[in-house]
């Protein structure tokens, strides 16, 4: 088995070995490091597709509004234009 050094007091440990066996502190390896940085990443992917399908659900309300609007003028309009005759 592989030795490497502990990164807190430069102690000899195994690959293995999840704690020194000088100072008692776990041991830090690449893995641990990038591990975070992928649950941050999946996280700001999670964020960036909530944010994407709020503004398409906003933008739809929105249309819907605006059509419903038109019509409405529409409506009104002809009422106008009927009464008027």
């Amino acid at each position: 088995m592989a030795l490497r050094e502990c990164s807190k007091c430069g102690a000899s440990v195994r690959d293995g070995d999840h704690y020194c066996t000088v100072c008692k502190k776990p041991i830090t390896t690449e893995q641990s490091e990038e591990k975070p940085k992928k649950e941050r990443k999946k996280k700001l992917a999670r964020k960036g597709v909530l944010m994407i399908i709020f503004w398409i659900v906003a933008i739809l309300i929105a249309f819907a509004f605006v059509i419903v609007g038109v019509r409405v003028v529409i409506e009104l309009i002809g009422l106008i234009q009927g009464t008027m005759v």
